[in-house]
């Protein structure tokens, strides 16, 4: 029935939308995360390099190079929906894909400001993961931040609610929008995941 009041133009669009975002299959991000650390810490062949193991036996083969992966940004709104469990396991889940990707980690705190940057690389103490405030969210003053460091990430994480102000351009990093519930609005940009802890 809901596909026949969509045909016939009887549905209204927020509640259209609505329907689809709560019956959309739901995604982990923890699955997404570690696809990033598996697709892009992934080792590949130089042939331009011949390997040596190879060639001491008479053989020819290409060496097998480990790529790294660029920095990772998380950003964490802390103004109070999202639960101190569900942080705990994005900060573990974010420093173990910097540990393997061996590259900085860089944690954004804020609501509707920036609150605190912390720099984390693998062989440093487990980051810091305790609130350091609260109030309201929007994320213009982070992306901006973001734009304005020479961090070169290769994924931008966001642990939100997604209740919040958004930049109108998106970024041309990939952003993943981690959400404590599946009935969060959806970005106009980035990919809405959620959070089961």
């Amino acid at each position: 029935s809901l596909k026949q009041a969509k045909q016939m133009g009887e549905l209204n669009t927020a509640f259209a939308k609505a329907i689809d975002a709560a019956t959309a299959p739901q995604v982990d991000y923890r699955t997404v995360l570690r696809q990033y650390r598996k697709d892009m810490v992934k080792g590949s062949n130089d042939w331009g390099r011949p390997n040596r193991r190879l060639r001491a036996i008479g053989r020819r083969g290409p060496t097998n190079r480990r790529a790294a992966i660029r920095n990772i940004v998380g950003v964490i709104d802390v103004s109070g929906s999202v639960r101190d469990e569900q942080v705990a396991g994005f900060v573990s889940e974010l420093t173990a894909l910097a540990k393997q990707a061996e590259n900085t980690l860089y944690i954004i705190w804020h609501t509707s400001r920036v609150l605190r940057v912390d720099e984390w690389r693998k062989g440093s103490p487990a980051p810091d993961w305790t609130r350091p405030g609260s109030g309201g969210t929007c994320h213009l003053e982070v992306f901006e931040r973001i734009a304005m460091e020479n961090w070169n990430p290769a994924v931008i994480a966001c642990l939100t609610d997604l209740w919040t102000r958004l930049p109108k351009v998106a970024p041309r990093t990939p952003v993943l929008w981690v959400c404590p519930e599946a009935s969060a609005p959806c970005p106009h940009f980035g990919r809405k995941l959620t959070s089961r802890v």
